[in-house]
């Protein structure tokens, strides 16, 4: 079994890859467990769902697309018949169900979000020490969303500032959604190592009230990223946003309630 292992405030996490088949499943299963009727209702779309209605009423109808056909036939194998349980069934309707339902109304349905790979960026400038206010804040705000909303690179983000564990010692969390339709190169600019120098860029853009801290994001270490390819390491990433959830040891002395949210 292939293993993700993803560093997360120091500590190495290991999260199992799970096969897109096996999450489907999960996914089907769950919504199984629901109710047919609320697969049907909500899963596929109105015109096949109307075809089924029409169909089982009238089973000699014959004026179906040849693709609506055999997905009529396998769809009432199983939404009509699941309740007597037997594996062939569940095997058929998971296998229309993955032809069928898309992702997005899959999710929809769940309560959940679709999981498109993503990137967590953690920010922190070397100015430990220096106070948090509120003009650092709006700096540092307009660094970040002006990365974020650039070029299309993400589709959605959510990101926090921070006052760090001694209280003077603003930094951020980033957690974006990759554009799918140009994850390749994204990932490309994310490994050569550009969205830094974009990120150093617009800071150094921004006219900082003293001059020492022009140039504090510029350090080895100052932004730091991990490409997120499971939807559990997602999850966990966003709720990490959140100070509640922290573990005690990486919990900052004042919560500010900076969280940003955009599409997330």
């Amino acid at each position: 079994m292939r293993i993700n292992k993803v560093l997360d405030s120091g500590e190495m996490k290991i999260y199992p890859e799970i096969k897109m088949k096996d999450k489907y499943m999960s996914i089907y299963l769950e919504c199984l467990h629901k109710g047919k009727d609320h697969i049907e209702k909500e899963i596929f779309s109105e015109e096949l769902c109307e075809m089924i209605r029409v169909k089982s009423v009238n089973p000699d109808y014959e004026e179906y697309p040849p693709r609506l056909k055999y997905a009529t036939k396998k769809m009432e194998e199983y939404i009509y018949d699941v309740n007597n349980y037997c594996p062939n069934l569940y095997k058929k309707g998971y296998e229309l169900f993955v032809k069928l339902a898309t992702i997005e109304k899959i999710y929809e349905y769940l309560g959940k979000i679709p999981f498109y790979p993503c990137v967590m960026f953690n920010i922190s400038p070397n100015w430990k020490g220096s106070a948090v206010t509120y003009d650092k804040i709006e700096r540092f705000r307009r660094v970040i969303e002006g990365y974020l909303g650039c070029c299309g690179r993400y589709t959605k983000w959510k990101y926090c500032l921070e006052s760090g564990g001694e209280g003077n010692f603003l930094h951020a969390h980033i957690v974006a959604e990759i554009n799918p339709d140009i994850e390749k190169s994204v990932i490309t600019h994310i490994n050569n190592g550009n969205h830094a120098e974009k990120l150093k860029k617009l800071w150094k853009q921004e006219k900082w009230t003293e001059k020492k801290h022009v140039d504090v994001v510029s350090g080895k270490f100052a932004i730091q990223r991990v490409i997120i390819r499971t939807e559990e390491i997602r999850d966990d990433k966003l709720a990490y946003l959140i100070e509640e959830n922290k573990p005690k040891t990486h919990r900052n002395k004042y919560d500010l309630g900076l969280i940003y949210n955009s599409g997330f």
